[in-house]
Protein backbone atom coordinates (compact mmCIF):
# COMPACT_ATOMS: atom_id res chain seq x y z
CA UNK A 1 0.00 0.00 0.00
CA UNK A 2 2.81 2.41 0.84
CA UNK A 3 4.30 1.97 -2.62
CA UNK A 4 0.95 2.66 -4.27
CA UNK A 5 0.51 5.85 -2.26
CA UNK A 6 4.09 6.94 -2.99
CA UNK A 7 3.60 6.33 -6.69
CA UNK A 8 0.15 7.85 -7.19
CA UNK A 9 -0.58 10.01 -4.15
CA UNK A 10 -3.16 9.39 -1.45
CA UNK A 11 -6.23 10.50 -3.42
CA UNK A 12 -5.81 8.41 -6.55
CA UNK A 13 -8.14 5.80 -8.02
CA UNK A 14 -5.45 3.10 -7.73
CA UNK A 15 -5.23 3.72 -3.98
CA UNK A 16 -9.01 3.40 -3.76
CA UNK A 17 -8.89 0.10 -5.66
CA UNK A 18 -6.23 -1.23 -3.29
CA UNK A 19 -8.20 -0.21 -0.21
CA UNK A 20 -11.34 -1.76 -1.67
CA UNK A 21 -9.55 -5.08 -2.17
CA UNK A 22 -8.20 -4.93 1.38
CA UNK A 23 -11.70 -4.16 2.66
CA UNK A 24 -13.14 -7.13 0.77
CA UNK A 25 -10.46 -9.36 2.26
CA UNK A 26 -11.32 -8.23 5.78
CA UNK A 27 -15.01 -8.91 5.09
CA UNK A 28 -14.15 -12.43 3.91
CA UNK A 29 -12.20 -12.89 7.15
CA UNK A 30 -15.28 -11.68 9.11
CA UNK A 31 -13.41 -8.62 10.37
CA UNK A 32 -16.23 -6.29 9.46
CA UNK A 33 -14.91 -3.25 11.33
CA UNK A 34 -11.63 -3.25 9.41
CA UNK A 35 -13.51 -3.86 6.19
CA UNK A 36 -15.76 -0.93 7.00
CA UNK A 37 -12.77 1.34 7.69
CA UNK A 38 -11.29 0.54 4.30
CA UNK A 39 -14.59 1.03 2.49
CA UNK A 40 -15.06 4.41 4.19
CA UNK A 41 -11.59 5.45 3.04
CA UNK A 42 -12.42 4.34 -0.51
CA UNK A 43 -15.59 6.42 -0.53
CA UNK A 44 -13.72 9.52 0.67
CA UNK A 45 -11.22 9.18 -2.16
CA UNK A 46 -13.97 8.64 -4.73
CA UNK A 47 -15.94 11.65 -3.52
CA UNK A 48 -12.84 13.76 -4.13
CA UNK A 49 -12.25 12.24 -7.57
CA UNK A 50 -15.80 12.39 -8.89
CA UNK A 51 -17.93 15.50 -8.76
CA UNK A 52 -21.32 13.83 -8.92
CA UNK A 53 -22.85 11.07 -6.84
CA UNK A 54 -24.20 9.35 -9.95
CA UNK A 55 -21.04 7.33 -10.38
CA UNK A 56 -20.80 3.55 -10.54
CA UNK A 57 -17.72 3.42 -8.30
CA UNK A 58 -19.41 5.50 -5.60
CA UNK A 59 -22.53 3.33 -5.84
CA UNK A 60 -20.42 0.20 -5.41
CA UNK A 61 -18.64 1.71 -2.41
CA UNK A 62 -21.93 2.65 -0.77
CA UNK A 63 -23.18 -0.88 -1.35
CA UNK A 64 -19.99 -2.30 0.19
CA UNK A 65 -20.42 -0.02 3.20
CA UNK A 66 -24.03 -1.11 3.54
CA UNK A 67 -23.05 -4.77 3.47
CA UNK A 68 -20.41 -4.18 6.15
CA UNK A 69 -22.91 -2.39 8.38
CA UNK A 70 -25.38 -5.23 7.84
CA UNK A 71 -22.76 -7.74 8.96
CA UNK A 72 -22.15 -5.60 12.05
CA UNK A 73 -25.87 -5.71 12.83
CA UNK A 74 -26.52 -2.01 12.08
CA UNK A 75 -29.44 -2.66 9.74
CA UNK A 76 -30.70 0.93 9.76
CA UNK A 77 -27.37 2.30 8.53
CA UNK A 78 -27.08 -0.57 6.02
CA UNK A 79 -30.53 0.20 4.63
CA UNK A 80 -29.79 3.93 4.32
CA UNK A 81 -26.59 3.33 2.38
CA UNK A 82 -27.98 0.73 0.06
CA UNK A 83 -31.10 2.59 -1.07
CA UNK A 84 -29.67 6.03 -1.74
Amino acid sequence: MKLTIQRYGENHAEVAVSHNLIGETYIELSDYKKGLQNFEFVLKIQEKLYECENNADIATSMNNLGAAYKNLGDYKKAFQLQII
